[in-house]
């Protein structure tokens, strides 16, 4: 079942760590060919949780050799690096140098003693990219053959080490496809322990095992619960014991006059009858008949879709064996009965129909669960076609319940004289009133109604006012004047200041009302040379800008003016102020604002680290113009920036002598 809500796993407490001088990326290519023994690959394996928390801390150190697919896995207390670290070098000490070239690891913070581990076995380690588990699938593969016997959600904690043992070797003596189904054997350089092959349980933990067998059902579920044995090891205590497993019963598909191997249209409605209508168990009525369990539930669709006709077979099949002079003499004598039958089932099948179709249901509706105004429109909706007596019985209501249910279906609405009033006093006030006001018109004449009903009768009857939609404020107002080229084409280098100026409007909302910045920036160091606030965005707030800037100018610099299309720049008296300056005009395409992206970069960051995540309840539109200052004052001669090597605007121009 889907947990409702949002779910977050809980954070990994272990941490991770990154070493850019061992990425798997500059190991030696030969690796990935497997031509080699010695290449190793690391990882743990955990155990299970209860409520999102470790059972215990006890986990698996594993290592698969990469050509060979030798496994080794050891049981520690913890995952932490001051114990998985040791287990590494002692699993891998006992073999030649020739056989530990490399080990390549996850991040996982566990493996952070690699130096040391470098250092014992004269190797080299490495470590896969994050969240990239593949580059290791040697061991990751192998930690799942591990896990068929010890599942998910086991405490490792309880794991007897020489049962550990014992499946290693088992997963070591196991054929491979992908070595030519030869066995991974434990050759001269290992170290482990092969004499002991079969594990000693006493005769009271094998009782248990099986008692638990008994009541649970299941080898998968004893083992989960108890730690305990190899499935090899259940199967045969199973088999000693004489116990036999279930085995789906026989049934004899034979072509015969109460089995046909192509089922007669009695023989398919008589088992939907038993499934359907009396409620007998598929499973029990499939193994009884010999018919699958698909095919009923095949049958049952088509009967639901095109009823009894749809049953019967378009083809003509002939048995197998010859059918007795008996078999076709009764056949003949239940003709009368096969025809009711199907007309009982065409009628019921109607219902059904109708059911779907008045109440929106699914296929496998209960008909007695249906309400009685429910069950009401479906016998109107078939009275034209069976009598009412037995549309009644068929649907489990009385005559007086569909008497009563079928009076207030069709009775004339009580609220259709309140519907009328309202609906004059709406059309009276020019469609101006909502229900909230209906309904105060109502009460004053005497009218009490809530306002939910006038609500619905004014939806149902389509009485809505009709309200103009405010627009959020937008700078384009038209072609007041024709636009021209885009001269900066995205390129915000200059090599020296006053070259390439940018500009554009942005808003602040408080709640003391609107504020409007507008700022000239120079592309050379991102410096905010001219900068003008206003509470309207008009046009007096950029040509008092344009008019600033001109006279901090040096005499004979005549920059580029990069802006949008907004009617600010459009207008006269922006077009006149920059003839007369001299300046070269320079727009954005059309809604195309990384154009000027350079200048709403400054504008995100300016909201970023000045406005955004502050309350500004008690700030005043003075108070609030005052912090925009302060800020565009900071940001030009304290903010440093990485691209001017960590310096301010000011300190940049300073240092190559431009201030």
């Amino acid at each position: 079942m889907r947990r409702k809500g949002k779910f977050k796993r809980p954070a990994e407490t272990r941490g991770k760590f990154n070493d850019g001088g061992r990425s798997i990326k500059k190991r030696d290519k030969s690796v990935y060919k497997r031509t080699e023994l010695g290449h190793w690959e690391g990882d743990t394996v955990e155990s299970g949780r209860v409520d999102h928390k470790r059972k215990s801390s006890y986990c698996f150190v594993t290592l698969a050799e990469r050509k060979s697919r030798f496994y080794i896995a050891i049981k520690v207390k913890n995952r932490t690096a001051a114990v998985v670290t040791p287990a590494i070098i002692e699993a891998l000490s006992g073999f030649p140098n020739e056989l530990v070239k490399t080990i390549t690891f996850d991040r996982g913070k566990e493996f952070s003693g690699y130096e040391q581990i470098e250092k014992e076995l004269n190797c080299k380690t490495y470590f896969c990219d994050p969240y990239c588990a593949w580059q290791k699938g040697t061991n990751e593969n192998t930690n799942g053959l591990l896990r068929e016997f010890y599942p998910k959600g086991m405490d490792l904690s309880n794991v007897d080490e020489e049962e550990l043992q014992y499946n290693i070797d088992l997963l070591n003596n196991r054929p491979r496809k992908c070595i030519n189904e030869r066995e991974v054997r434990t050759i001269s350089w290992t170290k482990r322990n092969k004499e002991k092959k079969n594990m000693a349980y006493t005769e009271q933990e094998k009782e248990r095992a099986l008692a638990l067998y008994d009541e649970l059902g299941s080898i998968g579920k004893v083992i989960n619960q108890l730690g305990y044995p190899t499935r090899q090891n259940m199967y045969t205590w199973i088999k000693n014991r004489n116990i036999s497993f279930k085995q789906r019963a026989a049934v004899d598909y034979c072509d015969s006059p109460t089995h046909r191997r192509h089922p007669t249209l009695e023989m398919k409605l008589n088992i939907l009858h038993r499934c359907f209508e009396i409620g007998e168990d598929i499973k029990s009525v499939s193994e009884d008949t010999g018919y699958s369990r698909t095919s009923i539930y095949s049958w049952r669709r088509k009967y639901l879709n095109g009823g009894a006709g749809a049953l019967m077979s378009q083809k003509k099949h002939l048995p197998r064996g010859e059918l007795t002079a008996e078999t076709a003499s009764t056949a003949d004598s239940n003709q009368d009965n096969l025809m009711a039958k199907v007309k009982e089932l065409e009628f019921e099948n109607d219902i059904l129909k109708e059911t779907i179709k008045i109440l929106k249901k699914d296929q496998g509706i209960d008909l007695l669960m249906l309400k009685n105004k429910e069950k009401t429109m479906i016998v109107d909706a078939l009275r034209s076609k069976y009598s009412l007596s037995k549309l009644l019985e068929k649907m489990h209501i009385s005559k007086s319940s569909y008497c009563y249910q079928h009076k207030h279906l069709y009775s004339t609405n009580k609220y259709e004289p309140i519907k009328e009033k309202i609906i004059e006093l709406f059309n009276e006030n020019s469609e101006r009133y909502g229900y909230r006001r209906i309904q105060a018109l109502l009460r004053k004449d005497n009218i009490q109604i809530s306002e939910k009903i006038v609500r619905k009768i004014m939806k149902e009857n389509n009485l809505i006012v009709k309200t103009k939609k405010t627009k959020k404020y937008n700078s384009y107002q038209g072609e007041i004047s024709k636009a021209v080229d885009n001269f900066l084409n995205r390129n915000f280098h200059a090599e020296r200041p006053n070259e390439k100026m940018l500009t554009d409007i942005t808003e602040f909302s408080i709640p003391a009302g609107k504020v409007y910045l507008s700022p000239i920036i120079d592309c050379f160091d991102g410096m905010v040379t001219t900068w003008n606030v206003s509470t309207k965005p008009d046009a007096d707030l950029v040509n008092q800008m344009l008019d600033t800037y001109y006279f901090s100018l040096a005499n004979g610099e005549k920059p580029l003016i990069h802006s949008d299309r907004g009617a600010h720049y459009r207008w006269p008296g922006w077009i006149e102020r920059m003839n007369k300056y001299g300046f070269k005009r320079s727009m954005s395409k059309k809604g195309c604002s990384p154009d000027n992206s350079a200048c709403e970069g400054f504008f995100g960051r300016m909201k970023n680290e000045m406005f955004y995540g502050r309350k500004w309840e008690n700030i005043n539109i003075e108070d609030f113009i005052t912090i925009i200052n302060e800020y565009i004052l900071w940001y030009n001669t304290k903010r440093i920036k990485k691209s001017l090597n960590y310096m301010s605007p000011s300190e940049y121009r300073q240092n190559l002598n431009l201030a």
